[in-house]
C-alpha cells in the first residue's frame, strides 16, 4: 500500500506546526486542515454554493 501525496502533506504540515510549538494534538489537526486546504486550492475550490450568502439576499419591498 502506497503513501499518497495527501498523507505526506498532512504529515509535513503537522511536523511543521509541532516544531513551531503547537501541542501534538493541535499540530495534527493543523496538518490535516492545511492538507485539505491545499488539496482544495489545487482543484480550484469547485462546487460553488448554490444558495446566495445572506448579504446577497435583496428585499423587494421595504418593510412597513
Amino acid at each position: 500500500m502506497k503513501v499518497g501525496r495527501f498523507q505526506v502533506m498532512a504529515t509535513l504540515q503537522a511536523a511543521r506546526a509541532y516544531v513551531l510549538g503547537l501541542p501534538l494534538e493541535s499540530a495534527k489537526s493543523f496538518g490535516l486542515n492545511r492538507a485539505i486546504f491545499y488539496a482544495a486550492a489545487k482543484k480550484g475550490f469547485t462546487g460553488a454554493r448554490k444558495k446566495p450568502y445572506p448579504s446577497e439576499i435583496r428585499v423587494k419591498k421595504p418593510l412597513p
